[in-house]
C-alpha cells in the first residue's frame, strides 16, 4: 500500500513460526515467517503451515501453542513481530 502524499510505502507486517520435532524436519527449517493482518489468530498460523506445507498435520486438540513464550488458546490475536511457537503432541509408553 502506498501513502502518495508522502511517499511512504507501507510494509507488510509478519510473525515468526518457530516449529519444533518433526514439524521442522518436514519442514526442513526450524522457522519462517508469515504476513498477519489486524485478524490472525494462531488458528490461521495452523491453517497456513498445513497448506504451505502438506506433510505437516496438526490436531489442534493436542498440539501446543505459544505466543512470545506463553502458551496461548488458538483463538489469541497476533500481532507483528509475535513468535508463534507450535509444540506437537509427544506421545510415548
Amino acid at each position: 500500500m502506498r501513502n502518495t502524499a508522502n511517499n511512504i510505502v507501507d510494509k507488510e507486517l509478519y510473525i515468526t513460526i518457530e516449529f519444533f520435532g518433526m514439524h521442522g524436519v518436514i519442514a526442513d527449517t526450524d522457522r519462517v515467517q508469515m504476513p498477519v493482518t489486524a485478524t490472525t489468530t494462531v488458528s490461521d498460523v495452523i491453517e497456513y503451515i498445513t497448506a504451505k506445507y502438506p506433510g505437516i498435520t496438526i490436531d489442534k486438540e493436542s498440539i501446543v501453542t505459544a505466543v512470545n513464550h506463553e502458551i496461548v488458546p488458538l483463538t489469541k490475536a497476533l500481532r507483528a513481530n509475535d513468535i508463534v511457537s507450535l509444540f506437537p503432541h509427544i506421545g510415548g509408553g
